[in-house]
């Protein structure tokens, strides 16, 4: 007989490293999606003729998370929503992480077929 066990990793981790410069302390965040498809996914999607405003990504982000974290704390919603996202709609990830949160979303519900906000 086999046993197997690994930790369940959430699909999207958003890290902050502090980088101090001479002017000023700053945070900077950068986004990890797990999803080996993404990438490949996004890199065809994406243009800077399609992009956004930050204000854009960031409203629909909040929208976004909340209804994923909402998911990944109901059972009724199976395995896919397995942990919650923490994203602070107070702070300013910058527009690449807000801009990848956004496609990753859309990915999820586009190209998984899986309903985020329903």
């Amino acid at each position: 007989m086999l046993w197997g066990c690994s930790s369940v990793q959430p699909p999207i981790q958003i890290t902050d490293s502090n980088v101090i410069t001479p002017e000023e302390d700053k945070t900077e965040y950068e986004i990890e999606i797990l999803d080996p498809g993404f990438n490949t996914w996004f890199m065809t999607q994406w243009n800077l003729a399609k992009d956004r405003s930050y204000q854009f990504y960031d409203t629909w982000n909040d929208r976004y998370v909340q209804a994923w974290n909402y998911k990944a704390t109901s059972s009724q919603y199976g395995r896919f929503f397995t942990s919650t996202i923490n994203y602070d709609t107070n702070e300013d990830y910058g527009m690449e992480v807000s801009r990848e949160l956004f496609y990753y979303f859309q990915y999820v519900e586009n190209k998984l077929n899986i309903p985020i906000l329903n």
